[in-house]
């Protein structure tokens, strides 16, 4: 019984260690093939060049978040006006005008970090995200740059409202290259405040020709390089790391050392123990999560409008015949390893809803410069547009195509204004439909 025990102890641990040899094998061939397309894939590689402090917008930007003044009352406040800032502007509450004065300071100094070209906000990626901004406080400097731009339109002084829109683009557009998917998010929420400012002053006001061409400049600068590809690029990276240090056997500190784990804290015994047994699948998780994830991010450059049914979605599960022993190995894929590499699906879904948020974001996009546009030519001309066209190539280099339907926006004249109307796909919340009807009536 001893003997046969070992027998069997022995042939577990034979296979183990050839699966250990083919998994690691199929890894760094994985690993190596993406490293020709991204670079190594290692957050050390993130870093973004250095930029003199002279000429840095994001240092300007984080100073001028620090000097907001908002306590717990007003963040509420601060709150509701950012979820309800889709609906159209029907003039500011007196605390929010209050608000929006209070931090005139701080909208001085961000005000400041426009003329300033390059930006780096210097978070050392490779180790645990050293200098991250605060994120409560940059997020609440595009609402405050939002409501000021408001209280701007209630005044009537269009150009002001116009350049406090300006300076909030151009906090956005101080994370364009950072390599970080919650950046990014805040990137595309901050510029999406501005949008909705845009809207009221070109429904409310009058601008003046030479400060639209500024705002038509800062959305088309808004677009590149493209938020979700640069986040993409960073979470590859990032999560490449994780699935090494679990490889490693340091479970606690990925959980509650931060990203990469604490680096003053070993692995426990047990831990090691469990890791070198498991590794196998660890490293066949982390092989089919990078696949995945390389599969998201060349899937994310083709437009769903653009896109093919693709073979691989096509192609019905495998299923399981005991007769057939040759299928012993893809019934372990599927039961054994699905389990672990559940891990790496959960990473990719999330990857996919930011993808949809990258899609919706162009969409609002497009209007919002179509809307600009069409001022500008109405500035010039004395009257809009018959069609989208005849704003190309002066007023937009092409006239913007929606990612989900392959179309443009629809265009029609509504007395002396005009409507947009883009196309919201089905998962969009109400929340983000106002960004894609604007209806101006001047």
């Amino acid at each position: 019984m001893a003997l046969a025990l070992l027998i069997l102890v022995a042939a577990l641990l034979v296979v183990r260690a050839a699966l250990d040899l083919w998994a690691g094998r199929e890894l760094n061939a994985e690993v190596a093939r993406l490293g020709t397309v991204y670079g190594r894939l290692d957050p050390a590689t993130l870093a973004l060049p250095r930029v003199p402090p002279s000429e840095n917008r994001a240092r300007v930007m984080r100073a001028a978040a620090s000097l907001l003044s908002v306590d717990d009352a007003e963040r509420k406040a601060l709150d509701w006006f950012y979820l309800r800032s889709g609906q159209p502007s029907t003039g500011l509450s007196d605390d929010l005008q209050r608000l929006a004065g209070e931090n005139r300071f701080a909208e001085q100094v961000a005000g400041e970090g426009r003329g300033r070209p390059k930006s780096n906000w210097e978070i050392d990626y490779a180790h645990n995200d050293r200098n991250f901004p605060r994120l409560r406080e940059v997020r609440d400097l595009g609402t405050v740059l939002s409501l000021s731009c408001r209280a701007a339109v209630d005044a009537g002084h269009a150009d002001e409202a116009a350049g406090t829109a300006l300076t909030g683009l151009a906090e956005a557009a101080s994370f364009g290259g950072e390599p970080n998917d919650v950046l990014q998010l805040t990137r595309m929420g901050i510029v999406r405040d501005q949008m909705m400012c845009v809207r009221d002053l070109l429904e409310r006001n009058q601008p003046s020709a030479a400060v639209l061409t500024d705002v038509a400049q800062a959305l088309a600068e808004s677009r590149t390089p493209d938020p979700v590809h640069t986040a993409f690029i960073g979470e590859l990276k990032d999560d490449n790391q994780l699935f090494a240090q679990m490889e490693r056997g340091d479970y606690v500190g990925v959980s509650v050392g931060g990203r990469y784990g604490d680096p003053n804290q070993s692995p426990t015994w047990a831990a090691q123990l469990v890791t070198w047994l498991c590794r196998p699948l660890i490293r066949l998780a982390h092989g089919r999560y990078l696949a995945g994830m390389a599969r998201i991010i060349a899937l994310q450059r083709v437009v769903p409008s653009a896109r093919q049914a693709s073979a691989d979605d096509a192609r019905p599960k495998t299923t399981w015949q005991p007769g057939r022993w040759w299928q012993i190995w893809r019934r372990l894929d599927e039961t054994l390893v699905a389990d672990l590499a559940n891990l790496g699906e959960n990473f990719l879904a999330g990857h996919r809803n930011l993808a949809d948020s990258g899609y919706l974001y162009t969409s609002q996009l497009n209007a919002a410069e179509l809307a600009v546009a069409l001022r500008r030519f109405r500035l010039d001309r004395g009257t809009y547009p018959d069609a989208l066209a005849e704003l190309a190539p002066r007023y937009l280099a092409q006239v913007p195509i929606d990612p989900i339907t392959g179309h443009p926006p629809e265009y029609t004249r509504q007395g002396e204004g005009f409507e947009l109307r883009g196309h919201a796909p089905k998962w969009m919340g109400e929340d983000d439909s106002p960004l894609l009807a604007w209806k101006i009536s001047r």
